[in-house]
């Protein structure tokens, strides 16, 4: 079992129960399983503010994974590529995506059409290239689940976590509109 197959998030959340977290800024994955070993439950990766790349990064949710860590992974905003950043980072094996600097409620859909697959986070027009397309061919995925499609997407769907960070003044505006999108 992976430790992004039970978002341990959701289950604390339900139990009442507090998990031992730390944050790191380093692309270090024996760091990551170190700290696994160690009795940390959950780590937030902080990809906004270091020059980590993909391929760390994936390195990084592989140790998370082995040692038991539920890893947070904290992208970083570079429109147009938003969506993509949010994709590849649960398609690497994040099981809780955080985007920084949401200001409006188009960034906020464009960030929940990207981490979501049901259609019913798609309403409104979208680019292209922010609709999450069914590609269980990654590591979030198993290379290829034995799940159906649907049910894939649905299990999926319950235990991915997005957070939209609000970290500007502009993007306290209009909070309840934001709040009120689905997912």
């Amino acid at each position: 079992m992976r430790a992004t197959d039970a978002n341990k998030l959701q289950e604390a959340k339900r139990t009442g129960k507090p998990l031992l977290g730390m944050t790191t800024y380093e692309g270090n994955p024996d760091l990551a399983g170190m700290l696994g070993y160690a009795g940390i439950e959950f780590l937030f990766i902080d990809n906004e503010h270091t020059p980590n790349d993909w391929k760390t990064l994936a390195n990084v949710m592989r140790s998370c994974e082995l040692s038991g860590i539920f890893p947070m992974l904290r992208v970083k905003k570079e429109y147009p590529g938003y969506p993509s950043n949010v994709r590849m980072a649960f398609e690497i094996g994040a099981g809780m995506v955080l985007v920084p600097h949401v200001n409006t409620r188009d960034e906020a859909l464009a960030v929940v059409r990207a981490a979501k697959f049901n259609p019913k986070y798609k309403s409104g027009p979208a680019p292209a290239d922010q609709m999450r397309g069914i590609d269980r061919n990654t590591r979030a995925g198993r290379f290829v689940a034995v799940e159906p499609p649907a049910e894939y997407c649905k299990l999926e769907d319950e235990k991915r976590m997005v957070a939209l960070l609000l970290e500007e003044p502009r993007a306290v505006e209009n909070l309840e509109e934001r709040a009120r999108i689905p997912g």
